[in-house]
This record gives structure tokens, C-alpha cells and sequence, in this order.
């Protein structure tokens, strides 16, 4: 675990997130995990791991792809400049060579602060709005609902610009919505849209061009979901590490992270074969005396 990641490793990782963690009762710490929905292995589904994801190609920066990875996947609560302020100034990296991943770990701070009111065990549904704020459960569905609809009258493609016009137009609460996941397009794709690109049309009135000339953004309906992350979970530590504790920090003692294990507040809960990986090897003997000694 280093306090910055080397240039080398830098420039080469392939993939970022954080283990974001914070102090609770007892002298105890929680650590912030989410739900995978979207994975080519079924057996994945519904397991639960650190948030973060693949490096874009324009990304220069693991943190500034772990920041990006936390507010995509937390579908906006969480704003990537804060949150990449955060990562860069205050967190530790741990890095992992086999998959070239970046691990950034760091206590949450007022960045983190839209999920931090979360009780331990207390599942956070990201189709629902925070506790106590206003914002309604059904204004994801209403406006993915709207959306398509529009769509659906223009022959299933649309400017972006266009579509979230009449969108605002028959649903203005959705504003807000779309402000919180980071802008139109990311919404789009969180909707279960497709956000494809068409060429600078001379006149706006024109929708439908030749493929050739697509370089604006449109929309078209998708068969794959939108979510990879639909909910968000604080952890204790303790109870997350313990598994590995027992047994070697070995390849093969992520075995004990097979089996469902309970946390307070919440039931049983399994661990993602990364997040089992990451804890099970060396990397999570490192990891624990990191955090416990941070707090």
C-alpha cells in the first residue's frame, strides 16, 4: 500500500475503484461495498463488492477513474470532482499486478457525505431516494417510462438534445434527476439507452442522417441494463475481513468467502470473487492493519 501510486503503474493500470471506509460505534469501522447486478457470470449476481470499474480510454489518472466509477455507480449521489479531490489529496493506493488494478483507500470525508448517513446494515436502494430527502422512488422509472415513450414516437431515435427537451417538458421534476447522475447522457445510459453519435446536421429540424455523418449524440433503445450497481451497503470491517483471518493468505483461501455471512442490521451477504480475492490474498492482511491503524 503506497500513499501515490508510481508513475509507471500509473500510466499502466487497467482498471480503478476505492475501499472507502469510515469510524463507527464501539471504536469499529465500516466499509462502503455495492451490489453487482451486470456481470457475464450469473453467480456474480447479487454478490457485493468495492465500487470501481475499467479505465476509459481518454483517462490518464486512477483516481480520476475511481471518482468517475463512484459517481456512475452510486448514480450520481456521489459527484466525481469531489470525490477525485478526495481520492488524490487524502486516500492510499493498493495496487494489484494481476489485473493491473488500482485500489484506492480512503476515509469518508464531506465528499462522501450524500451516502454516509446510511446505518450500518442499512440497505441503500439506488432506484430510491436518500433518507429524507424529497426527491420521489418513482422518478427514475417515470422518466426512463417518458423517455421511451418519445422515443417510441419518433421511430426509436432522437437527438439526445431533443428527447430531454420534451422529456423536461412533460416531466420538469426530472431536471433534478438528470443533474444528479451527471448530465443527459449518463442518465441515458442508466436508463437502459444506447448513446450513439451523428454529424453536425445544417439544419436542427433534421433528425434522421446517413450513418456515415452520426457524431451527436442520439438514443436508441438497448436489450442490456443500465445498472451495474443497484444498491449500496456500509460494512464492518471486521466482519468482512474475518473470513481470511482463519486461513492462509493464499490464491485458494478466497474459498472462505463462498458461503453468505451474516452483518447486523441487514442478513446474509456475499462477497464478490474480486472483492474475495483482494482480501484474501496478502493484499488483505496489508489492507486490515492500513485501515485499522488509520483509525
Amino acid at each position: 500500500i503506497q500513499y501515490r501510486l508510481r508513475p509507471a503503474d500509473n500510466q499502466a493500470y487497467a482498471a480503478a475503484g476505492a475501499l472507502i471506509w469510515r469510524p463507527s460505534a464501539g471504536g469499529c469501522v465500516d466499509v462502503l461495498l455495492g451490489r453487482s447486478v451486470r456481470s457475464m457470470q450469473p453467480r456474480r449476481h447479487g454478490t457485493w463488492t468495492l465500487l470501481g470499474g475499467k479505465r476509459n480510454k481518454e483517462e490518464t489518472d486512477a483516481a480520476g477513474t475511481a471518482a468517475r466509477e463512484l459517481q456512475e455507480e452510486t448514480l450520481g449521489l456521489l459527484d466525481a470532482r469531489l470525490v477525485r479531490a478526495a481520492l488524490t489529496l487524502e486516500s492510499s493506493v493498493c495496487w494489484m499486478p494481476d489485473g493491473a488494478y488500482a485500489v484506492h483507500v480512503a476515509q469518508a470525508d464531506s465528499a462522501f457525505a450524500p451516502v454516509s448517513r446510511l446505518e450500518t446494515g442499512e440497505m441503500l436502494q439506488l432506484q430510491r431516494a436518500l433518507p429524507g430527502t424529497k426527491a420521489s422512488s418513482e422518478l427514475p422509472r417515470l422518466a426512463s417510462k417518458e423517455a421511451r415513450q418519445v422515443l417510441a414516437n419518433n421511430e426509436g431515435r432522437l437527438l439526445l438534445s431533443a428527447l430531454m427537451r420534451t422529456l423536461y417538458r412533460r416531466l420538469p421534476e426530472a431536471h433534478d434527476l438528470v443533474r444528479a447522475m451527471g448530465g443527459a447522457q449518463k442518465w441515458a445510459q442508466r436508463a437502459g439507452l444506447v448513446v450513439t453519435t451523428v454529424a453536425d446536421a445544417s439544419r436542427p429540424a433534421v433528425v434522421m442522417l446517413p450513418p456515415h455523418e452520426r457524431k451527436q449524440p442520439w438514443l436508441e433503445e438497448d436489450v442490456q441494463p443500465g445498472l451495474e450497481v443497484d444498491a449500496l451497503l456500509w460494512i464492518p470491517w471486521r466482519t468482512l475481513s474475518r473470513p481470511a483471518v482463519a486461513h492462509s493468505f493464499s490464491y485458494d483461501s478466497r474459498r472462505a468467502y463462498r458461503a453468505p455471512f451474516d452483518v447486523r442490521n441487514h442478513g446474509k451477504v456475499t462477497v464478490h470473487p474480486l472483492l474475495a480475492a483482494i482480501l484474501s490474498r496478502h493484499t488483505g492482511k496489508l489492507l486490515r492493519k492500513h485501515i485499522e491503524h488509520q483509525a
